[in-house]
């Protein structure tokens, strides 16, 4: 062999024993948590099943459990998160979780990982009944402890499919951030060594553990990730929610529309989550996302307000690789059913795993009675498509007659408008759905609506309970405000004069009545304070009302006072463009800010990848040995020779010194 094809050999180990150790120095991924981590692209909570105690939908029939899986598994989920709470179904001294429980929750374990959908168990309700209470942290943590080593024995031989998550969101009260933190890495760090110590399956089970209250921030993200890295186990990832800015989530503080703060705070999170885990190699999912305000039974933020934050969200999560599960605890989707309550929504998330959706302005158009019809101009957003056709009801609207299109501006004829109108001279309420059709993506409705302006009838009540009677006449309440005579804000929320929907007020379309909760009423002064509603049609309307102790009447209000019927109308329709997210249990949300701290959502490594790759190295590793082998054995061969050379060379001066002699 020359010393040239010597050297050539040389290099070519000496190459690949450098791509072998470059490759390797990422951190390895177990393959049964590198699949399971690729396999959780899309996926849903079955929330309000196990977790809540009151009012659950308990799902007891095994044939009901498979018709559900079945149903998620036609809707393209392929992971569910399934909540539960131990809290009254465990001896709180030895941690032994009632047999009649896991009998409960194994109807919907066993159904799901049958039917081959991967299932995150998480210990949820338990964060904010007992495991927040640290005044005994050492008694709560080896509660905690005995409680998870319960658990994790009773699964310890069921398959990959079934994942843990330790804890939902957890916060540990009377305790300042620093503390907290210190809590958690010590709480996630017993939950893992616990898991692991089970032996079985659970000794590479893929285990989340939650960033303190699920939240994306610097000190928690930071706090995480060092605490990740000292775990030293590959399988384990980080679990995460993101529910959006607090103010638009919740409707509060006058942020109704989605707008560039909404869209930053989203961009905010994807940057922070990369940043913090993904480019660290830390796998991470957002086990929830959602709208706060989405609980409210007559939907606090605007039905095509919704639709654009998720085609946001699901675009910047889908970019940057984040598997993401959407919150739902019934509201959204019929399991048994497998029906959406807004279809739309469903088509939105299918959409989004293809390409952008585009959208219109505004999701509404409000004609008031005996008005003149104008022409009603519309803004698009448009991503990824063009505006291919307005239909109503499956019928194409004329271009050039009923509409005109110049740019991203679509103008809705007069004469049309007029012609819906004349259609429901006698009723007050949603006319019709105008659906925006795009050549990529889902489309965009917008509702057209007659109405006439609200009436507001004076009353008295308590701060237990406040009621105005109100004829909404078809139009919508948006948010409303409240100050003093001086404009000095009161309520609840106290640096803006706008409050939050749902805790504060809420409308009562079917009643016919604007309900102002105790949360705001006990925070009044014995003053008047002025109220402003703004409606969905652009209309205000103000009422004063005055406390005195703990009376609250409208100011105008007289005992003899005869109030007149309100006149209930159509309660407006949320069909098919409604997107609805639930929110988790309140007490977990965390308080809101002036600048509306948000929650977060993540993503993993494609541990799959990883996978094959470590395919390779082992390839590059065989080809490695065999070359230095071979090497070997040429070297070994070479200096065998030249030793018997050197002794043959010294033989002979030996005898040529004994002849000169």
């Amino acid at each position: 062999m020359s010393k040239k094809v010597r050297r050539m050999l040389l290099g070519f180990a000496l190459g690949m024993i450098a791509i072998f150790f470059l490759g390797t120095s990422e951190r390895k991924v177990h393959a049964s948590t590198a699949t399971y981590m690729k396999s959780l692209k899309d996926g849903i909570n079955l929330g309000n099943t196990y977790e809540t105690g009151v009012e659950e939908t308990k799902i007891k029939d095994p044939a009901v459990a498979k018709k559900i899986v079945d149903n998620l598994k036609k809707q393209g989920y392929s992971t569910i998160r399934l909540p539960i709470t131990l809290n009254k179904h465990f001896d709180k001294k030895t941690g032994v979780v009632e047999d009649s429980y896991y009998k409960e929750i194994e109807v919907m374990l066993k159904a799901a990982i049958d039917g081959k959908l991967q299932v995150i168990l998480t210990m949820y309700g338990d964060s904010y009944q007992w495991l927040n209470d640290m005044s005994n942290q050492k008694a709560t943590i080896d509660l905690y402890k005995k409680v998870w080593k319960q658990i994790a024995l009773h699964y310890k031989s069921y398959s990959d499919y079934l994942s843990f998550e330790g804890a939902n969101a957890p916060y540990y009260n009377k305790k300042n951030q620093s503390e907290q933190l210190m809590i958690l890495n010590k709480m996630n760090q017993e939950f893992v060594k616990t898991v692991r110590k089970t032996g079985g399956k659970n000794s590479k089970r893929t285990l989340f553990i939650s960033t303190l209250n699920g939240a994306v921030t610097e000190e928690a993200c930071n706090s995480m990730a060092a605490a990740y890295k000292k775990l030293k186990d590959d399988n384990v990832a980080v679990s995460v929610h993101y529910y959006g800015l607090w103010s638009f989530s919740v409707n509060a503080c006058g942020k109704t529309t989605f707008d560039q703060m909404v869209k930053k705070d989203i961009s905010t999170f994807v940057a922070l989550v990369k940043k913090k885990f993904i480019s660290k190699k830390i796998p991470v999912v957002c086990t929830e996302y959602g709208l706060y305000g989405q609980e409210t039974e007559n939907q606090s933020i605007n039905v095509g307000e919704q639709q654009k934050y998720y085609e946001e969200f699901l675009y910047q999560v889908k970019k940057a690789k984040l598997p993401v599960l959407l919150w739902d605890n019934g509201k959204l989707y019929n399991r048994e059913q497998g029906m959406w309550t807004n279809p739309a929504l469903r088509k939105l998330f299918v959409a989004a795993k293809k390409s952008r959706s585009s959208y219109v302005n505004t999701d509404s158009i409000y004609l008031k009675k005996g008005s003149q019809m104008k022409d009603k101009s519309l803004m698009l957003t448009l991503h990824e498509g063009n505006l291919k056709s307005i239909q109503v009801d499956g019928k194409a609207l004329v271009l050039n007659q009923d509409y005109e299109v110049k740019g991203n501006k679509v103008t809705i004829k007069a004469e049309y408008l007029k012609k819906v109108v004349d259609q429901h001279a006698a009723d007050l309420g949603q006319y019709q759905t105008m659906l925006f059709q795009f050549t990529k993506g889902a489309p965009f409705g917008v509702h057209i609506y007659g109405y006439n302006s609200a009436i507001l009838s004076t009353n008295a009540g308590t701060v237990n309970g406040f009621t105005i009677p109100t004829s909404f006449n078809g139009d919508r309440l948006i948010t409303m405000e409240s100050f003093n005579t001086s404009h000095q804000t009161r309520g609840p929320i106290t640096y803006s004069t706008f409050q939050e929907y749902g805790n504060s007020f809420e409308p009562d379309y079917e009643n016919g009545a604007i309900e102002l909760k105790k949360a705001f009423l006990s925070t009044l002064k014995e003053e008047q304070t002025i109220l402003v509603f703004h409606f969905a049609s652009g209309e205000v309307k103000t009422y004063t009302i005055k406390r005195s102790k703990d009376v609250i009447q409208e100011v105008n209000y007289k005992k003899t006072t005869a109030l007149p019927s309100p006149v209930v109308t159509k309660v407006p329709t949320q069909d098919a463009t409604q997107a609805v997210t639930e929110t988790p249990v309140a007490s977990i949300v965390p308080s809101p800010t002036a600048t509306d701290q948000s929650i977060a959502a993540m993503s993993p490594v494609d541990g799959q990848k990883k996978h094959n790759n470590g395919i390779m190295y082992s390839i590059f590793l065989g080809i490695i040995i065999l070359l230095l082998l071979v090497y070997s054995l040429y070297f070994l061969r070479k200096r065998s020779m030249q030793r018997r050379l050197l002794e043959h060379e010294s033989t002979e001066k030996s005898a040529d010194s004994s002849i000169d002699k």
